[in-house]
């Protein structure tokens, strides 16, 4: 963007500083580079945010906030050493969406923490336009097996 920084007003042609101001207002205010604004992703929650050494299921939950882009939303989940689980959300009401992931169990003998990435991505051309970011630990498996049931 090309900023103006002076602006030469001459004697009886007083429309041209409003004209060149709205020029330049215009150029300021305008549509983002490459289409219309995409939105903010607020308000990302986990639930629950810690499991236990078996992993397992993981509700995700996130509000879509302003934009005028026409966008999808896209989830992940990223472990440790690459892996990935892709899942989608769901709308649950006018901004609120919702997904659940299943996360895998842990075998090691420490926690693992697992990345949880939501995107809103332009529907026309996959760029991505927000990304909001949260963590799931997985508990470690213990040292021993569990207790046998008590008959």
């Amino acid at each position: 963007m090309r900023t103006i920084t002076r602006a030469r007003i001459t004697r009886g042609n007083g429309l041209k500083p409003i004209a060149l101001a709205l020029a330049v207002a215009a150029a300021t205010i305008g549509c983002a580079p490459g289409g219309p604004a995409g939105p903010n992703l607020t308000s990302l929650s986990v639930n629950p945010g810690a499991l236990d050494y078996a992993g397992g299921a993981v509700t995700v939950t996130v509000s879509v906030v302003g934009g005028d882009a026409t966008v999808t939303l896209r989830g992940q989940a990223r472990y440790d050493g690459g892996a990935t689980a892709n899942f989608s959300l769901d709308a649950q009401g006018q901004s609120r969406y919702s997904g659940q992931v299943t996360i895998a169990g842990n075998t090691t003998i420490s926690d693992a923490s697992v990345q949880i990435v939501v995107q809103a991505v332009r529907a026309a051309t996959g760029q991505v336009l927000a990304s909001s970011t949260s963590t799931v630990t997985v508990h470690a498996a213990g040292s021993r097996p569990p207790d046998p049931p008590s008959i």
